[in-house]
């Protein structure tokens, strides 16, 4: 698992974004601005709403602070936009598909069955993590 003092690892892939369209977004997009960048394991599971609910009612006071929130989890985007339609409700921040597993690797959070561990890192806007 990355620590602090280590670069944040390139990343580039689809998100399903708040006004609830597919884009290709990559983390190099929030250099000079701080980030925070969350994982859960699996959509649909049942206390992945909870933490992402609670980060979704502090998104405007992240965006206040000039932070940009991301979230993430081994699904696709499709299943993102499946469970925002089906039970999550609108998320305020992008939700990143990371099918291929590469942001989960990048980071070092991959659990031996290849699902991304609960975890959350904030970079600086040089591309530092300060927290893990």
């Amino acid at each position: 698992m990355l620590k602090p003092g280590d670069v944040m690892p390139y990343f580039s892939g689809q998100a399903l974004m708040p006004n609830g369209k597919i884009e290709t977004i990559s983390l190099a997009d929030y250099r000079n601005q701080w980030l925070v960048v969350f994982f859960w394991p699996l959509d649909f599971t049942f206390v992945c709403p909870t933490e992402i609910r609670g980060f979704n009612q502090l998104a405007g006071e992240f965006d206040r602070l000039r932070c940009r929130l991301l979230g993430a989890s081994v699904d696709s985007v499709y299943a993102h936009q499946a469970w925002v339609q089906h039970g999550l409700g609108k998320i305020d921040f992008p939700l990143i598909g990371d099918v291929d597993r590469s942001l989960a690797n990048g980071f070092g959070i991959l659990d031996d069955q290849g699902v991304a561990l609960r975890a959350t890192f904030i970079m600086n806007p040089k591309g530092i993590i300060e927290s893990a």
